[in-house]
């Protein structure tokens, strides 16, 4: 259930036109046009961002385990495929709600995740008895209300999360 981003600005007084411009499923683009003088805007949606709970664990290329919360642009975490530096934080970052997969990963619904076949699909999909990150799911818990999360972009397009003696393996570029 992918949402599109779209203009509605209702009915236009005479001597108004307006086109729209969807520019894919985080951004639009009006254009308001009035006597041959026209003004552009641009609206940039996070709502499909993916995101972290803030106490979920990344590992510094140093070693050392740091929250997701604590995160900086510039840092240099390691993944399954090499350390990668992250490239964008936005934090917080309010959501509705989050899934908790094995009562130990934070995170939300449309955020995709590597599964046995090498393959990312959203962590609302995986079903109890998948594999993802070679890790059976056991559990899957859905966590109601407005929390803060944390969205972070990798300039590999990994990001591991370290939970206990699991590592979960989920998309860092979108």
């Amino acid at each position: 259930s992918n949402s599109t981003v779209s203009w509605n600005t209702g009915s236009l007084a005479t001597g108004w036109s307006q086109t729209n411009t969807n520019n894919g499923t985080s951004a639009a683009t009006c254009e308001m046009t009035f006597n041959g003088a026209s003004a552009v805007s641009t609206a940039q949606f996070l709502a499909d961002a993916k995101c972290l709970t803030l106490d979920m664990l990344l590992k510094l290329s140093s070693g050392s385990l740091v929250k997701a919360g604590d995160i900086k642009v510039g840092a240099l975490i390691t993944t399954s495929e090499g350390d990668t530096r992250v490239v964008k934080v936005i934090n917080p970052h309010e959501r509705e709600g989050v899934i908790i997969l094995n009562n130990e990963l934070g995170i939300t619904g449309d955020h995709p995740m590597l599964t046995q076949d090498n393959k990312f699909i959203p962590a609302k999909d995986i079903q109890v008895g998948n594999s993802i990150s070679g890790i059976v799911l056991e559990s899957k818990k859905w966590k109601q209300g407005r929390i803060n999360t944390v969205y972070i972009e990798t300039e590999n397009g990994l990001i591991d999360v370290y939970c206990n003696e699991n590592v979960y393996t989920i998309k860092g570029d979108y």
